[in-house]
């Protein structure tokens, strides 16, 4: 009898209803950088953020309709990739997740634009120029937005753009520069 009444006091959670709470706020986080971001995002800039749960990945749907469109364009899937990532750690830090840590490290967010061949960055067109910038426009309003609700968190960026790209950008701050011989693994570390 006892097993019993201790059975009726469990409490079982809904975690479909709560999956579905989570991906509503995921997108409405999400939908608020994209409109941050709406100039970088060309054709997409009025397109919705749209969780495919099954695939794990950020799409975009069409307004007003429930069409996922294919973007096709490197530069596109690197914004979705990022606003992905923010999204879910602010999500994260929402919930107090103590077991993520509330950090990020990318390596060349400016990839789609800037190849690995050529390192100078005056080849780089004018509008992908202003994109690069973007990315980097995103990510200080990101720690803008955690500073705000009392968070602590650190993105770690490795980067060949130069530092006008993020002039002015508080948030943002060059620790190393790898020039000339400056490398994060030097030459003769190497075995």
């Amino acid at each position: 009898m006892q097993v019993l009444h201790n059975i009726e006091k469990l409490l079982v959670n809904d975690i479909v209803e709560q999956r579905r709470l989570t991906i509503s706020l995921l997108e409405e986080i999400i939908q608020e950088d994209i409109n941050y971001i709406k100039d970088a995002l060309d054709n997409y800039k009025f397109h919705k953020a749209a969780f495919n749960y099954k695939n794990k990945k950020l799409e975009l749907r069409q307004p007003h309709s429930d069409k996922i469109v294919n973007t096709g364009s490197s530069s596109i899937d690197m914004f979705l990739h990022l606003l992905m990532f923010l999204g879910l750690h602010k999500v994260i830090l929402s919930k107090d997740v103590p077991f993520i840590a509330p950090y990020l490290i990318m390596d060349q967010p400016s990839k789609p634009y800037y190849g690995e061949k050529d390192d100078d960055y005056s080849n780089v067109k004018e509008t992908d120029q202003f994109k690069i910038t973007y990315v980097f426009k995103l990510l200080n309003h990101f720690i803008d937005n955690i500073i705000e609700e009392n968070n602590d968190f650190q993105i770690i960026v490795f980067e060949h753009v130069p530092k006008s790209i993020w002039h002015g950008m508080q948030n943002i701050h060059l620790v190393e520069e790898f020039r000339n011989g400056n490398a994060l693994i030097r030459e003769d570390n190497k075995s």
